[in-house]
């Protein structure tokens, strides 16, 4: 990827086709992204190729079922 990161509107773009995924941006170079679990493989196929990422990190996934997260 050429960019160091993708503008949050470009990224929200291309998540288009993920249901329900929501895109905030917390820092210059920190990108929230909240989906649903079953959403998730297809999140990271999409980061990984139309999105261009090489590399994903500081990556944590959480379930809180009891509260419907």
């Amino acid at each position: 990827m050429s960019d160091a990161h993708l503008p949050v509107e470009r990224l929200s773009i291309i998540l288009g086709e993920v249901k329900d995924v929501r895109v905030s941006q917390r820092g210059p170079r920190r990108t929230r992204l909240d989906v649903a679990a079953d959403a998730l493989p297809a999140l990271l196929e999409l980061l990984k190729g139309r999105a261009g990422y090489v590399h994903l990190s500081a990556i944590s996934c959480v379930d809180w079922p009891a509260d419907d997260q």
